[in-house]
């Protein structure tokens, strides 16, 4: 057990949500927004995501932003892993929050091989079990070297560990601009997932339960939008 103390379990739970928010902002969010065009550069930009906007001989798997989409993020499942495999037992009066903590790390791995599937693996489609997608890691070990798993094997894991998620984190609600993984932020995953491998009927429905809470207002004007941001 690597949890032996409420301070121990403070301090993992702490390194779960430090990784999870590092993987919201920046290069995960705008490469991909350049690459397709919702953003452009001006005269002004300094060459930021130079090779990104060029798409030239330069933009390679070398390229910073390249290697930052996929090296952190698997960072983060192995810090996911060791606090999911290490906090299955714990002193005495930990295990409810130590249950949620875990809930929060299953969310993040869900969440990192989302983001890893969709950038570095093929579409989901009927030939999922044999489409090559990216390593699997779910145990942490020093030694391993392993290969790429198939698309199927990716998707599947991301819709156990939501699965993991769902009933961990089924108590904690949703609330605006929670600063923590809920259940709602657990259905809004679950329409993504949904939403990758065509079923877009629980997409519509994980999407939905969401909506029904009615907690959430989508921006309805330019001054509510610029007022969010």
């Amino acid at each position: 057990p690597i949890i032996t103390s409420a301070t121990d379990l403070e301090s993992f739970q702490i390194n779960i949500m430090a990784n999870l928010r590092s993987l919201e902002y920046g290069d995960y969010d705008q490469v991909s927004d350049v690459m397709v065009d919702y953003f452009n550069a001006l005269s002004d930009y300094g060459n930021n995501y130079g090779p990104v906007h060029t798409t030239d001989v330069n933009f390679t798997a070398s390229d910073y932003d390249t290697e930052a989409n996929w090296a952190n993020p698997y960072t983060a499942i192995k810090n996911f892993n060791i606090f999911i495999h290490g906090a299955q037992s714990v002193p005495a009066g930990l295990e409810e929050d130590a249950a949620i903590a875990r809930g929060e790390a299953y969310f993040g791995r869900a969440f990192a091989y989302l983001h890893l599937a969709r950038h570095f693996g093929k579409a989901y489609s009927a030939s999922a079990a044999t489409d090559l997608c990216v390593p699997l890691v779910t145990v942490y070990d020093q030694t391993a070297r392993p290969e790429r798993a198939t698309v199927k094997a990716v998707y599947d894991q991301i819709k156990t560990d939501l699965d993991s998620a769902a009933v961990l984190l089924a108590d904690v609600a949703g609330k605006v601009r929670a600063e923590r993984p809920t259940i709602d932020a657990v259905n809004a995953l679950y329409a993504r997932y949904y939403l990758d491998v065509q079923d877009y009927g629980n997409a519509a429905a994980s999407a939905e339960k969401v909506i029904a809470t009615k907690k959430y207002e989508v921006s309805s004007t330019a001054a509510a939008m610029k007022a969010e941001w």
